[in-house]
């Protein structure tokens, strides 16, 4: 069982996501944007560059983009309204408030650079911190995934998608791997928040019952 109303879970978990976010941007500021893995790890990903590579990455990032992302949310919402199954749409909700507010106005606040363009398969216009397809990626796929199941947690398989994206960015020469990072953590601790925060209390302390019990 869940609770019927997820506003204070949800406002945990922006609040969690929104700080995760600001404490990893003021940190790699401190640094001045510079980490070893920024570096590194794009290299790596470059070195193993192919036309088929280029297509299927392409085609990957896709799947943590506005174009796609909006169009499958609005489709799974009004499936779930017709089914009417109001805690699996505001869960869907909850995670599109999320990805509105945890991107744009971070991105306007660090205004962090795009790596170099010269070595970017694709050019966005936006900053660069966090990484909005990623961010998309991980709060939006869950959602989708527990439409489409019934499940009240998202399944282990969403991972792959939203790895995929991940690293997809990297790839693309869209983002540092610290951008790519520091969303996947800030979209970690939101739904951590919000899935444990909608459990019912007795759930949560289903451990000291028995406990009490034995006195």
């Amino acid at each position: 069982m869940v609770s019927r109303t997820p506003f204070f879970p949800v406002l945990a978990g922006l609040a969690a996501g929104a700080t995760m976010l600001f404490l990893n941007g003021t940190l790699l500021a401190a640094l001045n944007w510079t980490v070893p893995l920024d570096w590194s790890l794009p290299l790596l990903l470059f070195s193993h560059r192919s036309a088929g590579m280029d297509v299927a990455m392409s085609a990957i990032t896709g799947l943590g983009s506005a174009q796609f992302l909006l169009p499958a949310s609005v489709a799974a919402a009004v499936l779930l309204y017709l089914r009417r199954t109001p805690q699996r749409l505001s869960m869907l909700l909850a995670a599109l408030l999320a990805w509105g507010v945890l991107n744009h106005p971070m991105k306007l606040f660090f205004e962090r650079a795009r790596p170099d363009m010269a070595m970017a398969l694709v050019h966005e216009s936006s900053a660069s911190f966090p990484s909005g397809h990623t961010l998309g990626a991980a709060l939006i796929l869950p959602a989708l995934f527990m439409a489409i199941t019934g499940r009240s947690r998202p399944p282990a398989v969403t991972l792959l998608p939203i790895t995929l994206v991940a690293i997809s960015r990297i790839y693309l020469g869209a983002h540092w791997p610290s951008d790519v990072l520091a969303s996947l953590l800030a979209a970690l601790v939101f739904w951590v928040a919000v899935l444990y925060g909608r459990s019912e209390p007795a759930l949560r302390v289903n451990s000291v019952l028995p406990i009490k019990k034995r006195r």
